[in-house]
């Protein structure tokens, strides 16, 4: 089959298409070509997006796959990826192949495609110019046991007495960087924030930058003095986690007794000093069974917005038996739209959209899989841990394969745009010489997939096959 022959993308759903292997990648001046000397096919030039489309057009993935790919990495829904492969596709036309079988190809051009993703990085079709958020981990350490807890956080009822975090003065000129290349929201987490014994100082700081989009999260307990302190930096808003309105899962979630008081009391507290409350609740196997009675127990206290996150895998705290069904999510997202009709409160609930295919992939863990289809790592956020290093992953633990520079010395823009970060969002194939993925063909597929977390759990490094991966199985 030609394109010739293609009227309509409905002739393509369950083709098979690949490079033609005479085809060959060249780098020049004057941009990328693909060029066919052999078959006397006219070069062409061609971009990052067509280098990535290549990548997955492998003679053996569907066409169909391929659009689902293509659509989740630019972020665009199917409809639009569609005609913007179809198009790309007949742009490169006799480049390329249509067979009704899978094929399984080997030969150079592929890596010819892997060599110039890197060198053109293509990633920019994902990472921003420039990160829109920006976090910062004030302290590894936190007063609660959260099981579900993502940040390898240690628990300690005392203050953090080392701070290695950035100065007071770095601090704030790491903020004025910040404003100044546009980066629009700022994050103060930890551990918890309220854990570094300079908090209040480090608040007046964020509150006076003149970013005004920004999220301080804790799980202290916050009385009424400290919740004053806090309306006196300037910070009018803070966000408190609170999984549920039953005092003994509260407390069993947390892992230390007297938590759900505890945050009880913070949530009044902030409340009559002004300072505007978010509740952020994660969303468990253990979860009430109607959110209904836990939103109006908030809203009664004064709350203004509850936002809702899904549990997922995290620093060895990782539970199978919390993961959420499909059917518990299914009723709480009917329920979601009941409870916004009837509340004058701010509700965000993930958008999920639950698949067939998806669920016959995650091994009968449900929808496990679902919220991390593709990585989003370093696409967005840039990350500041507790040591003042820029980190790629702030669901990893304080390993060096997961750090990309130092914030104490180096500016936002040269960690971001550095070799460094550029080879862990696309990792060159070299470094995984010790494992199965160096010999994998499909290999040039995998990257916006591959989760360092998971590998890190399972391997104790970042280079080497995805637990998670159908075809290390």
């Amino acid at each position: 089959m030609k394109m010739n022959d293609i009227k309509n993308i409905g002739a393509l759903e369950n083709k098979f298409i690949y490079l033609n292997p005479n085809s060959k990648i060249i780098s020049r001046h004057s941009g990328i070509k693909l060029i066919n000397s052999k078959d006397g096919i006219a070069p062409i030039t061609i971009n990052s997006v067509i280098l990535l489309l290549l990548s997955y057009l492998d003679g053996n993935t569907p066409f169909k796959d391929v659009i689902k790919n293509i659509s989740n990495i630019l972020n665009t829904d199917e409809d639009k990826s569609e005609e913007r492969v179809l198009s790309l596709i007949c742009k490169i036309g006799e480049h390329i192949c249509i067979s009704e079988n899978e094929k399984y190809l080997y030969y150079d051009n592929r890596s010819d495609v892997r060599k110039n993703l890197q060198k053109t990085r293509a990633l920019k079709l994902t990472k921003r110019q420039i990160p829109e958020i920006i976090t910062f981990k004030l302290t590894d350490i936190c007063s609660r046991k959260c099981i579900y807890c993502f940040s390898d956080a240690k628990f300690c009822v005392e203050h953090d007495k080392s701070n290695k975090f950035l100065s007071l003065t770095r601090f704030k000129e790491v903020l004025e960087e910040s404003r100044d290349i546009g980066i629009r929201y700022v994050e103060l987490g930890g551990g918890d924030p309220f854990k570094n014994k300079l908090v209040l100082k480090y608040l007046d700081i964020l509150s006076h930058s003149g970013i005004e989009e920004y999220i301080v999260s804790t799980k202290e307990h916050i009385n009424i003095n400290l919740a004053r302190e806090i309306y006196g930096t300037g910070i009018k808003k803070l966000q408190v986690s609170l999984d549920t309105d039953n005092e003994v899962q509260a407390d069993l979630l947390m892992g230390v007794p007297g938590s759900f008081r505890e945050i009880v009391s913070s949530i009044e507290n902030l409340v009559i000093s002004n300072v505007e409350v978010t509740v952020n609740s994660v969303i468990t196997s253990m979860s009430p069974l109607s959110l209904y009675k836990f939103v109006n127990f908030l809203s009664n206290m004064g709350v203004k917005t509850i936002s809702f996150s899904m549990y997922g895998i995290s620093c060895g705290r990782v539970s199978e038996r919390l993961f959420p069904t499909s059917k518990q999510l299914n009723g709480y997202a009917e329920e979601i739209k009941f409870i916004k009709k009837i509340n004058g409160i701010n509700l965000k609930y993930p958008n999920l959209n639950i698949h067939e295919w998806e669920l016959s992939r995650s091994d009968n863990k449900e929808i496990r899989h679902i919220y991390r289809n593709f990585c989003g790592a370093l696409v967005r956020r840039f990350t500041v841990n507790h040591l003042g290093q820029a980190i790629y992953c702030d669901y990893m633990p304080n390993i060096i394969e997961n750090v990309l520079g130092d914030l104490h010395t180096e500016n936002i823009m040269d960690v971001w745009n550095s070799s460094t970060a550029v080879n862990k969002f696309l990792p060159k194939k070299e470094y995984y010489q010790n494992s199965i993925c160096f010999e994998c063909y499909d290999f040039d597929k995998c990257w916006p997939k591959r989760c360092h977390m998971r590998t890190y759990l399972e391997h104790g490094t970042i280079y080497n096959y995805d637990p998670d991966c159908k075809y290390a199985k």
